[in-house]
């Protein structure tokens, strides 16, 4: 019995009680696969391009490292992450660099460029006076023609006529450029009865065609123009003895006198 009791208690020294490994050392296996994983070329290249301020390269290069080591599939990932820190460093630099230059502070060049010049001199040049080979002269005026006396039958149109309200048969004709009331317009034959038709009857006969002398000689037409008609035609006597001639005149009704000519003035 004593037997059975020692074999027992032998077998049970003999037997331990098994326990999962909690060693953190490592085992073979894993050492050879730590020292077995290869390092990712694309992001070492990537960081040194990033050290050398090729970040257009070195950002693609980096972005692809970050791909091939996920995962602990191949080693490097610092370097690629390293290389975009390098390019973003780059990058505000050289926002830096070209922000100071286009406000005027960056170096150089925007001092050349933006600085105003203070010691240069200004050279204005003289406006050539007109001289007398280049100027063309005035042409003098011709003097004025002298008044004369015309009978009234024989005015002319252009003929320009001073006041000649005392006037019997010769009327003062003077050059057009001196003060002067009426300027003809037209001489013509009016057109009646052969008696004398009366005050009333003779403005109709005679305003017509002063009208039209007055619309030809001024150049617009009578209704729309500033200037008036006058007309002289024979008396009651000189109508009944045959006189038929009649005189239209153009003149200013705001003027007691012009020097202006009305011809051709549309006014």
């Amino acid at each position: 019995m004593n037997t059975d009791s020692n074999s027992t208690g032998g077998d049970q020294g003999e037997t331990s009680p098994e326990f999962p490994r909690t060693s953190s050392a490592p085992t073979l296996a894993t050492t050879e696969g730590r020292a077995g994983t290869p390092r990712d070329v694309a992001s070492i290249v990537a960081f040194v391009l990033a050290l050398l301020g090729a970040i257009l390269l070195a950002i693609p290069l980096a972005v692809l490292g970050v791909l091939r080591t996920r995962a602990g599939a191949r080693r490097g990932r610092g370097f690629a992450l390293a290389a975009f820190a390098v390019s973003a460093a780059w990058m505000v630099a050289g926002v830096a660099f070209v922000s100071s230059g286009l406000l005027g502070t960056g170096g150089p060049l925007a001092a050349s460029t933006l600085a105003e010049p203070t010691d240069s001199p200004v050279v204005v040049f003289p406006t050539p006076s007109p001289t007398a080979s280049t100027s063309s002269p005035t042409p003098p005026q011709k003097p004025l023609a002298k008044a004369r006396k015309v009978n009234w039958r024989n005015l002319k149109p252009g003929m320009c006529v001073e006041d000649a309200a005392d006037a019997a048969t010769k009327i003062p004709v003077v050059d057009c450029r001196a003060p002067h009331q009426l300027e003809v317009t037209a001489r013509t034959k009016a057109s009646g009865p052969s008696r004398w038709p009366g005050d009333d009857k003779m403005l109709e006969l005679v305003e017509r065609p002063c009208r039209t002398a007055f619309e030809r000689y001024v150049g617009v037409d009578y209704d729309q123009s500033d200037l008036e008609l006058d007309f002289w035609t024979p008396d009651e006597e000189g109508w009944s003895n045959g006189a038929r001639t009649l005189v239209c005149f153009v003149y200013d009704p705001l003027s007691e006198s012009t020097t202006e000519a009305f011809a051709e003035t549309a006014r």
